[in-house]
């Protein structure tokens, strides 16, 4: 079986270069690194994290209409229509 053939995309020199500034970036906070989705799992949080639980903390606070409950884009668009939108920024925040 042969190995796939190495593709070098970069080279060392340009590596650390790029490492260096990431690292700079980092220190002066004008980086700020992408986790991944799975981090909010890792901490105990009451935060919704998934649209079907944003969707059923909307229904806990606004009173909906059949249709809207259980879909988030549907309940914020109806909180913003009924309220304004600043009522969706507000339970968001």
């Amino acid at each position: 079986m042969k190995a796939p053939p190495q593709i070098d995309f970069v080279d060392a020199a340009d590596a650390k270069a790029t490492l260096v500034d990431i690292a700079a970036g980092l220190r002066a906070a004008s980086v700020i690194p992408y986790l991944g989705p799975g981090l909010t799992e890792l901490c105990r949080s009451d935060m919704p994290t998934t649209p079907e639980a944003l969707a059923s903390f909307f229904a806990s606070k606004v009173a909906l209409p059949r249709r809207a409950r259980g879909n988030a884009w549907w309940s914020a668009q109806h909180i913003e229509i009924s309220k304004h939108w600043s009522s969706v920024t507000a339970l968001m925040t």
